[in-house]
């Protein structure tokens, strides 16, 4: 049976600092990572799972654009991605469509 090495040391080393991309290996400080995915720092300087990303290109920000789930049935025509549909005063872009049952040659698409 072979016992543990006496000599071995135990040392606790928080995880927080952020990437370092500038500092060499045995430059870094411990506890700052060299190169991260999916993680960033929270507002207390520890590590943490990213909630997510979004495009950063000028144009208006996903997460602060509206969205509408419109059910269908008795479709006789298909409808194509990209589209505008229009009505009641209101209108809006096609991001996807779901065929759940039915076919459209049949006029029984459906999406209930």
């Amino acid at each position: 049976m072979k016992l543990p090495n006496a000599n071995l040391k135990t040392v606790y080393i928080p995880l927080r600092g952020g990437e370092d991309l500038i500092s060499t290996t045995v430059e870094i400080d411990p506890g700052s990572a060299m190169l991260t995915y999916n993680y960033e720092l929270d507002v207390n300087g520890r590590y943490r799972r990213i909630d997510g990303y979004e495009a950063f290109d000028g144009r208006p920000k996903p997460s602060e654009a509206s969205y509408w789930l419109l059910n269908y049935k008795a479709g006789f025509t298909s409808i194509l991605v990209g589209s505008v549909i229009t009505g009641l005063g209101a209108s809006g872009e096609v991001l996807e469509i779901t065929l759940t049952s039915g076919s459209w040659i049949s006029g029984t698409a459906a999406d209930p």
